[in-house]
């Protein structure tokens, strides 16, 4: 019998190990590479906020939504007692 076997399988595997050679031999090839060096910290321009003026600014925001939540407390209240008072006079 002449069993026929396909030749691309041998070519495609022998081409898989030549690329998978290829990369190992390229990763453990070490050129002279150049250490990687931390360089300065870029300075801060000049018209940063200082750590002062950011908590000084935060404090503000804060004191601002304070007052904005003590004003919506107030409005609830007011609505909801004149819901009371209009269910009281619906029900008389």
């Amino acid at each position: 019998m002449d069993i026929s076997s396909n030749k691309l399988l041998p070519v495609l595997g022998t081409v898989v190990v030549l690329i998978i050679l290829a990369v190992a031999v390229k990763s453990c090839h070490k050129a002279d590479e150049k250490p990687v060096v931390a360089t300065a910290k870029p300075a801060a321009p000049a018209d940063a906020d200082t750590p002062a003026d950011t908590m000084n600014a935060l404090r503000a925001e804060v004191a601002t939504m304070r007052l904005e939540e003590e004003r919506l407390r107030k409005n609830i209240a007011a609505e909801n007692q004149r819901k009371n008072q209009l269910s009281n006079e619906i029900t008389n």
